[in-house]
């Protein structure tokens, strides 16, 4: 996550009562050490804040570890029955979307383990390159298309968060100089490619893209929702 987008999140998050909020399930949301000491902006302007309104949290991730509440691969029917049983309020699906091939499906998943006038917020990178977890189908939406995929649900708020470069992303992280080899080094080709058999909708960034969003900003793409009191599970 983008330091930029932890701050547009707390912001958006704080127009809603805890209330609204808890108990929230955290999609992907990485372990302890990840939010903590790895990306520690997501800690301080993400969750801290929601457990300093007494908003209940639940994290989720692909498999256990410290800090994670809820384990298993979300195109798992079991994992999405565990989930509607969990009774969230809200859920966070940050920076995910990308990472799936059956986008429609996940979709209905979130909104089924949602009570209607439940919420949810979405976001997917909009200019970002390649960066595969396992795998990145280069699915970088406009907010109309990332909302599309939500049927049965009503859009609160939609847009396009600007964040920082990638170069100033990764000079705050471990591992810098690797980690910025490695966001600018790939072969758009290879990316438009590999995006083309995975569903993605659009090619991999040009040279010149990437040496923007190195330079100059990356961007997200969000949508709020709240889901339909007319939707079923």
């Amino acid at each position: 996550m983008m330091r930029r987008e932890a701050a547009w999140l707390r912001a958006n998050l704080e127009r809603f009562s805890t209330e609204d909020l808890s108990p929230l399930l955290s999609i992907g949301s990485g372990s302890k050490a990840f939010r903590q000491e790895f990306q520690p902006w997501i800690e301080r302007d993400v969750y801290a804040p929601l457990e300093s309104r007494h908003v209940a949290v639940l994290h989720h991730e692909l498999s256990n570890a410290p800090g994670v509440d809820i384990t298993g691969d979300l195109g798992d029917e079991e994992v999405r029955e565990r989930l509607r049983d969990l009774g969230v309020k809200c859920i966070l699906c940050l920076n995910v979307f990308e990472h799936v091939t059956d986008r429609a499906s996940l979709a209905r998943a979130l909104m089924a383990a949602l009570p209607p006038d439940g919420l949810a917020v979405v976001t997917v990178p909009h200019r970002f390159p390649y960066h595969p977890d396992p795998i990145d189908t280069m699915f970088r939406p406009s907010p109309q298309e990332l909302a599309s995929l939500f049927e049965g649900a009503t859009v609160i708020a939609s847009g396009v968060v600007r964040c920082e470069s990638l170069l100033d992303h990764w000079l705050r992280k471990p591992g810098k100089l690797n980690a910025i080899r490695k966001a600018i080094s790939g072969t758009p080709r290879v990316e438009a490619t590999a995006a083309k058999q995975r569903g993605g909708t659009r090619p991999g960034p040009s040279r010149a893209d990437l040496a923007a969003m190195a330079l100059r900003s990356t961007e997200v793409t969000y949508v709020t929702l709240r889901r339909s009191l007319r939707t079923s599970p």
